[in-house]
C-alpha cells in the first residue's frame, strides 16, 4: 500500500493536484467580500466589550427606564426589552424573614422567576459575577433596607421612616452567585420618593 502511494506521489512530481481557475476565482471573490464586510464594521464592534463597558450600558439603560414616555404599555415594553437585551436575572433575599430578628446575618440571594417579581435585577458579567440594580418597581422602605439586603448592597441616601420608589444608580452593585448569591461589592444609588 505504501509503495502504491509513493508511486502516485512520484507520478505527480510530488506536487499537490492543481486547483482549477474557477475555484481560485471563487476563493478570491469570497475573500474580497469578507474583507469588504470587515472594513465596514467599526473597530470597537469587532472586539468583545469589557464587563465595565457592559455595566456602564446596563446602568445607563436602567436609569433611562424611568423616563420612557408614553403609556404604561410602552413603559412595560421598554422594561421587557431591557430584561431581554441585558439578559437580566431576577434575584431576591432568601433569608429576609430571619434577618428581621437577626439583622447581623449576611443577606443571601437566590434567583427567582419571573424577573418582574424579583427585588433585584442582575446582568451576568461572567465568572459567577452579576451587575445588580434594584427592580424599578421596588418599594424601598425600612423592611427592604434592614432585612431585604438593600443596606448591604448599596450605599444610598435612605432615611428611616421614608419610602422610596425611584432610583438613580450611580454604580451597580456586584453580586457573586453560586447556588446562593452574596454581595461582592456595594453599589451606589440615590433614592427618590
Amino acid at each position: 500500500m505504501q509503495r502504491a502511494a509513493g508511486s502516485y506521489a512520484r507520478a505527480g512530481g510530488g506536487r499537490e493536484p492543481a486547483v482549477n481557475d474557477q475555484a481560485k476565482q471563487t476563493e478570491a471573490a469570497r475573500k474580497k467580500t469578507a474583507e469588504a464586510t470587515l472594513a465596514g464594521i467599526p473597530q470597537h464592534e469587532l472586539r468583545e466589550r469589557t464587563p465595565e463597558e457592559r455595566t456602564a450600558d446596563f446602568v445607563r439603560d436602567y436609569n433611562a427606564l424611568y423616563d420612557v414616555p408614553g403609556t404604561m404599555f410602552q413603559k412595560k415594553k421598554a422594561q421587557d426589552d431591557f430584561i431581554r437585551d441585558h439578559e437580566v436575572q431576577g434575584m431576591r433575599c432568601t433569608n429576609m424573614q430571619l434577618r428581621h430578628s437577626r439583622p447581623e446575618l449576611e443577606p443571601r440571594f437566590v434567583a427567582v422567576t419571573p424577573t418582574r417579581d424579583a427585588d433585584y435585577w442582575g446582568m451576568p458579567l461572567g465568572n459567577n459575577l452579576f451587575a445588580v440594580v434594584p427592580n424599578p418597581f421596588l418599594v424601598y422602605g425600612e423592611e427592604m433596607h434592614t432585612a431585604g439586603g438593600m443596606r448591604e448592597a448599596f450605599n444610598s441616601n435612605y432615611r428611616l421612616g421614608n419610602t422610596y420608589g425611584r432610583f438613580t444608580i450611580k454604580e451597580a452593585a456586584i453580586f457573586q452567585f453560586g447556588t446562593i448569591g452574596k454581595v461582592f461589592r456595594r453599589g451606589q444609588l440615590e433614592a427618590e420618593q
